[in-house]
């Protein structure tokens, strides 16, 4: 189960989220830099969302084929790619800062609101500080007067001797006058104060009211609550954010491009391992002419065996024409038709003739299948005997030295295994002095069954001659392709 999740939902996961990653970010880009070229709105839509889907290209396109890229081109290509990445962020952080620009512009005419009202307020603050001071100085002009007329009292010694208290009608009058306008204002004091208590009061709602009423406090307030923690005004603490934000954004979709490739990558079959080479330098420039010369050769022989194989096939539907599905001739002591070796071309032949040329060749056919599997065998020995080309024996005029250096014993060679070497060391040893050869000795022993079955049998090629020459023009051309770069590579076919 666990198996099947990753090889086959795995990377379909990967590749929605990359999708989802990279065309948000292509959103917010394409809106963010519209915004910030706001004079050519759609021109800049069409621009930015052209290098949107060339940059997520090039990213896949870089890791497809970044062995085989030329060097410049990767060059300019991943620099492109670095770029656009850039520019997608330059894009998000105009997106999001616009954003934050309207928000903050929100919370900015709320605060002008506030800000208002609370210039109002400290108006009744101030006049109600103003009528408290009057109504203080009222009330104790009313305790005055009213203590005035309590004590309002004459008192003087008449003709008998006797003293007599009385009061002034005209101070009296005066006194409860003056009580009278004391009262009157303040009552109207009083009434003043009461309503100026009230519009403080109405003011304080209508900035709670104000305060609270709208989004904004609860959007700003984290930004507000780490403004008060670090000391940072808010502004810069949303570009530090932005920053953050941006940094992650691109880098990651690319990333992700990267590995929903890599993910679909290994979803591919794997075939049977053919070859594993193990490239070390670059091939000679010399080569480059017997590669093309190699690969004409081997397409014209590939022709003439598929040839071959087709005029069998004719031949043996006309021979299967007892009772078969083949094609059947008019006479039976009268066919013509393509020939064997031995017999000539539109030249009338009975059965038993041409019975008797198709059993000599296929004889000779199993006499040069027969020699090759022995030459297999041989070239097979040849390893198992430790005269490894790869080891760079020294040769001299038909002998080996395979014994240490002190002992001078030499082993003489056949000529087939002196052709094996002569083949072997104008493929691999005239290059450079080059020790460490160009691939690995079993695949050259390969090659070199081609070559040698290739100079034997040149008239009549078998396939697996053919095919083997195939496989050495595919390694041989994929190391010139390769440019020679020190590293293992398993091909597939």
């Amino acid at each position: 189960m666990l198996d099947y999740l990753k090889q086959r939902i795995f990377p379909s996961l990967i590749a929605l989220s990359a999708l989802a990653v990279s065309g948000s970010a292509a959103f917010y880009s394409v809106s963010g830099l519209s915004k910030l070229f706001a004079g050519a709105t759609l021109a800049v839509i069409i621009m930015a969302a052209s290098l949107e889907i060339a940059k997520l290209v090039i990213a896949s396109l870089l890791y497809q084929y970044r062995k085989t890229l030329p060097k410049l081109l990767k060059f300019y290509l991943t620099t492109a790619c670095v770029v656009l990445i850039f520019i997608t962020s330059m894009g998000i952080y105009g997106f999001l800062s616009a954003a934050y620009q309207e928000t903050a512009a929100l919370a900015g005419n709320i605060d002008a609101q506030i800000a208002l009202i609370e210039v109002k307020r400290d108006n009744v603050k101030e006049q109600l500080f103003v009528y408290n001071e009057e109504k203080s100085s009222i009330n104790e002009s009313v305790t005055s007067l009213r203590n005035g007329l309590s004590n309002n009292v004459i008192q003087y010694t008449d003709t008998l001797g006797n003293v007599i208290t009385t009061t002034s009608s005209s101070t009296r009058r005066a006194l409860e006058k003056q009580l009278d306008q004391a009262i009157e204002r303040q009552t109207t004091i009083n009434a003043k104060v009461d309503e100026l208590n009230q519009q403080l009061f109405n003011y304080e709602t209508e900035i709670v009211e104000v305060s609270t009423s709208s989004n904004i406090s609860g959007e700003l307030g984290p930004l507000k609550y780490l403004s008060g923690l670090t000391g940072l005004p808010m502004d810069r603490i949303i570009n530090i954010l932005l920053l953050v934000i941006i940094f992650v954004f691109d880098p990651l979709a690319i990333a992700l491009v990267i590995a929903a490739n890599f993910a679909f990558a290994q979803l591919v079959p794997r075939g049977k391992y053919k070859e594993i080479l193990k490239i070390t330098r670059k091939l000679p420039k010399n080569k480059e002419k017997e590669f093309e010369e190699l690969k004409k050769r081997v397409e014209k022989n590939q022709e003439k065996i598929n040839k071959d194989w087709e005029d069998r096939e004719e031949r043996m539907n006309i021979v299967g024409q007892n009772g078969n599905d083949g094609i059947h001739y008019e006479k039976e002591d009268d066919v013509k038709m393509s020939v064997p070796e031995g017999l000539e071309f539109n030249k009338p032949y009975t059965m038993e003739e041409v019975s008797e040329a198709f059993a000599k060749q296929d004889t000779k056919e199993e006499e040069a299948e027969h020699n090759r599997k022995m030459l297999d065998e041989e070239i097979q020995n040849l390893g198992e005997d430790n005269i490894d080309p790869m080891n760079e024996p020294a040769f001299t005029e038909g002998y080996v030295e395979d014994s240490p250096p002190e002992s001078k014993e030499f082993v003489p060679l056949g000529e087939e295994k002196m052709k094996l070497y002569k083949i072997y060391k104008d493929w691999v040893h005239d290059m450079d002095g080059n020790k460490d050869g160009i691939i690995d000795i079993d695949e050259k022993l390969k090659f070199l069954r081609g070559q040698i079955n290739n100079d034997r049998y040149s008239k009549k090629l078998p396939n697996v001659t053919i095919q083997m020459l195939e496989d050495e023009i595919k390694r041989l051309m994929l190391i010139k392709q390769r440019g020679g770069e020190d590293e293992d590579l398993i091909i597939r076919y």
